[in-house]
This record gives structure tokens, sequence and C-alpha cells, in this order.
């Protein structure tokens, strides 16, 4: 059992010295039932354990020792009555039926089968720990925090701000403090624009090495051809449409200093591709949505960033809206409406869909691409639009992938 507080305020306390029961009248609807015990503290000549005898609404009687004999009361305000809440579960799946907003590091749980028709206690150990990491500038409007990338090890932090800054944040390793490094200044996109609009979307190499800044209400850029490249370069005389959209990457130094490489836009620019609007990044590949294109875009670095395959969504709309890949590269899935495309070193295994239009509005993939995650958050439930989560795991003799658990 855990003892914690009933989130009762006393009203009144009242003792009848021959029976040696205990009247408490509290300030709600009384939840306990006849037989239970409960705890008073707090309360002078009423702190020990009773037992509840009767409960009619918020009124409770209950059974004292009979050595008690407290004097009357007079201010209630500070008791406190605690209870006995039951730690054991008959499976593993119930868990959270009984466990408590807040937990402790330490505490128990009883579980008649913890999945193994087998009974055990498990122990709550905490995975993570809380740290508040703010801006070194306090700016109406900054929106700090509206975008968050991090590298794989999780000791390199990119977070947007509304003024198109990407601030930098790092820590030597997982004891050490978050400590602001940089602040990546917004990259030029185009005459006039909206500063706001730029850094919507990023993305972090697993090394940390690039860091990858997606505009893609990007509209009016001037662009120039440099090694194979379209890029933005506000002295050039060639303009692009508007919504082309365009990323900027950069590169990590050996000072933990993100220096500015080039804003990229796709290899054939056209008006409303919205290029840049997902990003997915490993050391040497990054893939580019443009759903306002129907594609995905691939850039390769070798000695420099060059453009790579053309994903183009056969039979979809939005293809690349949203996109994830595993941490090895040996999978990458993409969304488009109502469904996600898969695809495994380069070829497409399978399409997922469950006939909702927002299926995939947020996936992610797994370290080796062994589960994809796919939600959906207009599914209905036990309410209209409850939302889901499915959980799709890979099948390697079958070469695609089965639905595991929602």
């Amino acid at each position: 059992y855990r003892y914690t507080t009933a989130g009762y305020k006393v009203v009144s306390v009242n003792f009848n010295s021959g029976t040696k029961q205990v009247t408490v009248v509290v300030d709600k609807l009384v939840d306990q039932l006849a037989g239970e015990y409960i705890g008073i503290n707090d309360l002078a000549g009423f702190t020990s354990f009773y037992k509840v005898v009767s409960v009619s609404l918020n009124t409770m009687i209950l059974q004292g020792a009979s050595t008690l004999n407290p004097l009357p009361v007079t201010d209630t305000s500070s008791a406190i009555i605690s209870k006995f809440v039951s730690q054991r579960v008959d499976s593993i799946d119930n868990i959270d039926y009984i466990l408590t907003n807040r937990l402790t590091a330490g505490d128990l749980i009883w579980v008649d089968n913890v999945g193994d028709n087998k009974w055990g206690t498990l122990k709550y150990t905490p995975a993570y720990s809380k740290t508040d990491v703010a801006s070194s500038s306090a700016i109406t409007n900054l929106k700090f925090g509206r975008v968050i990338a991090s590298d794989y090890k999780g000791f390199i932090s990119a977070i947007s701000t509304n003024q198109g800054q990407v601030l930098i944040f790092i820590k030597a390793g997982t004891a050490t403090p978050w400590v602001q490094r940089a602040t990546v200044a917004a990259p030029y996109i185009a005459d006039s624009f909206n500063s706001s609009l730029i850094a919507t979307v990023l993305g972090i190499s697993p090394s940390g090495r690039w860091l990858v800044t997606g505009t893609p209400a990007a509209t009016n850029s001037k662009t120039s051809l440099v090694n194979g490249l379209v890029v933005a370069n506000s002295a050039s005389a060639t303009v692009q449409g508007s919504n082309h959209g365009a990323i900027s990457i950069y590169e990590k130094d050996l000072n933990n200093n993100y220096n500015f490489v080039a804003t990229v836009l796709s290899s054939a620019p056209i008006a409303n591709e919205l290029f840049g609007s997902s990003i997915a990044i490993s050391d040497t590949t990054l893939y580019v949505g443009a759903p306002g294109s129907n594609k995905v875009y691939t850039l390769n670095f070798g000695t420099a960033w060059t453009y790579g395959a053309v994903i183009i969504g056969t039979a979809t709309s939005n293809f690349g809206y949203n996109i994830s890949l595993s941490f090895d590269a040996s999978t990458l899935a993409v969304s488009a409406t109502g469904q996600v495309k898969v695809y495994k070193n380069g070829s497409i295994v399978t399409t997922l869909t469950n006939g909702s239009t927002a299926f995939g509005t947020s996936l992610s993939v797994s370290h080796t691409g062994e589960f994809i995650a796919v939600s959906d958050p207009l599914a209905d439930g036990e309410q209209v639009d409850q939302g889901s989560v499915t959980v799709y795991s890979y099948n390697s003799s079958l070469n695609t992938y089965g639905q595991k658990q929602i």
C-alpha cells in the first residue's frame, strides 16, 4: 500500500467518548469505503490510524482505539487526512490505473503477472531529469523553443526562435549542465523576407556535424548556380517564384560553432513547391521534403553537398510533408495524405495506411528501422478524434511491416 494524502479539508471533528468513535466532516464527498483505514495527522489528540465504520456523503464515522480520549477540537485548519492506496495490480498492462501523477524514485508496485505468468515487484527509477534551458535574450514574441532538434547522443540541441535564429546549446556529458554555445543568425532568404518564416524546420545529423534549417515558405529568392547547387545569392539577378522553399546548411567546427555553408533550393525550383517542409539527415545523406511538388529530394555529401536522387510520390498528395530516417540510415519513412511510404536502402518496401487522411501526421523510425510509429490525431476511439499512434514492426523474411500495437 501507498500512504498518501486523501485531499480533504477537515470541517469539523466530534468525539464520542462512549463508543470511541470519531465523526469527521470534510469539504467534499468521501471516496473511502467502510472497512478501510485512514490516518489523521496534525490534529491535537487525534493523530492516529482509524478504521472507517461508515460513510455518508462528506461525513465519515471512524473507530478509534480504546485509549483515545482527546480534548474538544477548536481548530481543524492544519489537520491532514491520509489514506492507503493499493499498490497491487493484476497485470503489468494495468499499471497505469494505479500510478500517481507524481512518482517518487523507489516507489514499488506488486504485479500478479509481470508478463510471464509470475508475480513480481517493479521499482520506479526515473529515466529522465528535468533541466530548464532558457534563451539568453528576453524579447517579446521571441517564441524560443518553437522547434527543437538534437544530435544522437543528446549533447547538442538546436532551438529556433521567431526571428529566424537558431540557438545552440551543448553539454559535455550526461551529468553536466546545458550551456548556450552560440546563436546562428538568420540566413539570407530573399529581399525583405519575413524572418519569422525562417528556420521553421530543423535537423541535426547523428554526430552533430551538420545542422540544417528548413524554410518552406521561402519566396522570391535570388539564386545562382554554385558547384551544381541552386543557392540563394542576394547579388544575383535570377529571382524564383513564391513558396518555392529553401534549406540552409551549417557545419560544426572543432569549437562547436556552426558555420554557414549555403542556402540551397531544389534542383529545379518551382512556385509552391515548399521545399524544406521536412528534413531527415545522416552524416552523408540529406532528405528534404517538398510536398507541393510531391517529392523528396536527396543531397549527398562526399567532399561537398551534391544533388542526388529525387523520390516521387506516385498516386499521393502532399508526399514529403513529414519524413523520418533511422539512425543507421537504412530506413526512410515518408508521409503523404493518409499514408506512409517506407523505403529500405533506397527501395520502397510498403505503403502503410488506415483509411484516415490524418494518418502519418507525425512519424518516427527506430534506430535500425525495426519499428515505425505513425500518428493519426483524428482517429476515433471511445471519443471522436481521440487520436492514436500505431507501431509497426519489420518482418525481414517478408520484407514488409506489420502492425505491432496501438
